[in-house]
């Protein structure tokens, strides 16, 4: 009996730690998997003519965005750990070209509540990027912003939480 006592309070402190670390690593894959989508689609205005992005209509899901940026040098799996909540390109500069784009990713089985659960991809690198949660923001470099549904708070304590 107090094996079994002792099995059931090592299994309630074990589940929810692995449920943490499942969904940090879920984050840091769809961090590094933005970065590869960023790339390719970099790759798709290289090649297009007068260096667009893919227009909004073509990529509505993740199996719209696996099948474009496969096809310009990403390697995204039949099934992601993420789902494609918007892809949006508009126009920065007032020119009447679209020249820019955004898109969220969403990762899979992680609450809106945990730290880098969505992802803004944009082609801005090297700056930051700010993605605007409901009462946060968070600045990350390379393009990629981790929504906070808290406070501000700075680069260094985030990337430490999420083990990027």
């Amino acid at each position: 009996m107090i094996v079994v006592a002792i099995i059931g309070v090592l299994a309630a402190i074990a589940v929810p730690t692995f449920i943490t670390y499942r969904i940090k690593s879920r984050v840091a894959a769809t961090v590094g998997t933005g970065e590869s989508i960023r790339a390719a689609l970099a790759s798709f205005a290289a090649d297009s003519a007068d260096n667009l992005y893919p227009a909004t209509a073509m990529m509505t899901d993740y199996a719209s965005l696996r099948t474009t940026a496969n096809k310009n040098g990403a390697t995204l799996p039949a099934t992601g750990s993420f789902t494609l909540d918007h892809y949006t390109r508009f126009d920065t500069d007032g020119d009447g070209v679209d020249d820019s784009y955004s898109m969220r990713l969403v990762v899979t089985g992680a609450a809106g509540t945990v730290v880098g659960s969505h992802l803004l991809v944009t082609p801005e690198g090297g700056g930051p990027a700010v993605c605007r949660g409901d009462n946060g923001k968070l600045p990350i470099a390379a393009g990629i912003a981790l929504r906070v549904d808290a406070l501000e708070m700075d680069v260094k304590k985030i990337k430490q939480k999420v083990k990027i």
